[in-house]
């Protein structure tokens, strides 16, 4: 491995790991933010509970799913493309 390749392999996790952690985040927010509205949540206990859940589950379905638009932008380098 050469410096460029390690370059580019942590240039794409970074800019993964944080795309997943921003967006999950402010999905996370969102259905936190509409439970607290339709169900009343007042338990700040019950609202991390809900808020880690939801962010978990968002940062898995990130991580399955999100490199490739990020790669269609133009965002990634590639080094997560899979080999033959």
């Amino acid at each position: 491995m050469n410096w460029r390749t390690i370059s580019n392999f942590l240039h794409d996790s970074i800019i993964l790991g944080l795309t997943i952690v921003a967006s999950g985040a402010f999905y996370s927010f969102l259905i936190l933010w509409v439970c607290l509205k339709t169900i009343g949540l007042d338990d700040q206990q019950n609202q991390i509970r809900i808020g880690v859940i939801f962010m978990s589950i968002y940062s898995i379905w990130g991580i399955i799913y999100l490199p490739k638009p990020l790669r269609k932008a133009g965002l990634l380098c590639g080094v997560f493309e899979k080999r033959n």
